[in-house]
């Protein structure tokens, strides 16, 4: 997914400081007439991305407006240097945000280091691939922090950079190809053997890590149903092998799908997030599962709707 993106990213022009110069200089020009005509212009421009913005409820309105400014100032660039405005969709947006938040949810749970700064400019321009401008506006946010003062609570500022981050994203990237997916062609017995065999031979391999040893008994016991369920509607639903599955995908099969084709009680859907997230991770470290990391945090956040879903 990710080699894709990037791929897709080099053939984009690049915006570039002049670039970012000539938007501002008109911004200031249309807002002598109108003083609100850049958030009148985004709201009618991009109903969806608009709304996404101002519905947080954790976000006091100072927050609220940084994220809006700079949004819709970030928007207009797009729109000037690259001549592009198309309406983002609520699946796109709801896809990359939850995207984003599991990418930057990895690097803050990684060991800091003189480089963090180095890795948040490595995550603003994952995807996009636009260096310039995701540093103006994330410039922007510091500047906003120096004079709002103590309205702008720090702890609440990741969230802000991660909407910022797939507002950007999603005006910068063609929603066919952030979501296009690596699949088989058809459905062939065959691959869903290999897919099988895989899979056991995952497990094996499992079964003897220190991931596996701390699940609980219950998890344990029910680790191969789990696992062996996951990868055949994987396969059957989707036409993915494990070295493509996704966190898109997965959140699907354990929220729409697995329940309603494995019958199984509370011990099976207690174990689920535990044993797929720790089987992920196990096969991201192997190789054998490139997204396996991004996937574990995506199940994470998906642990109380499966609850909900079971007690349903």
């Amino acid at each position: 997914m990710k080699q894709k993106l990037f791929k897709e990213r080099e053939k984009m022009k690049q915006i570039t400081f002049e670039d970012i110069e000539k938007a501002l200089l008109k911004i200031e020009k249309e807002e002598k007439n109108s003083s609100n005509f850049l958030e009148d212009e985004f709201h009618k421009r991009q109903p969806v991305l608009f709304d996404f913005l101002i519905q947080p409820e954790d976000l006091n309105d100072d927050e609220n407006d940084l994220l809006i400014d700079i949004v819709e100032t970030g928007w207009y660039i797009i729109k000037s240097a690259l001549k592009r405005d198309i309406e983002v969709s609520e699946e796109y947006l709801f896809e990359m945000s939850e995207r984003n938040m599991a990418d930057s949810m990895i690097m803050l749970s990684e060991e800091s280091s003189d480089e963090d700064e180095g890795r948040l400019d490595e995550f603003m321009q994952r995807y996009n691939g636009q260096p310039v401008l995701m540093n103006l506006l994330m410039d922007s946010i510091e500047g906003y922090i120096e004079e709002a003062g103590d309205s702008l609570r720090p702890e609440i500022i990741p969230n802000v950079v991660n909407d910022l981050k797939t507002a950007m994203d999603c005006l910068l990237i063609d929603e066919e190809d952030a979501l296009k997916e690596n699949c088989e062609g058809d459905y062939s017995q065959d691959s869903f053997n290999n897919v099988q065999s895989d899979t056991k031979r995952y497990l094996d391999e499992f079964k003897k890590t220190e991931r596996y040893m701390k699940l609980s008994h219950d998890a344990k016991d029910e680790s191969e149903l789990v696992v062996n369920a996951f990868s055949e509607i994987m396969y059957n639903s989707f036409l993915m092998v494990p070295r493509n599955w996704n966190g898109r995908r997965t959140v699907e099969c354990c929220l729409d799908i697995l329940p309603n084709k494995v019958m199984a009680g509370e011990k099976f859907y207690a174990a689920l997030v535990p044993v797929l997230e720790a089987f992920m991770l196990f096969c991201h470290e192997k190789g054998y599962v490139p997204e396996g990391e991004h996937i574990a945090w995506r199940l994470k956040n998906i642990e109380d709707q499966i609850a909900e879903e079971f007690n349903n």
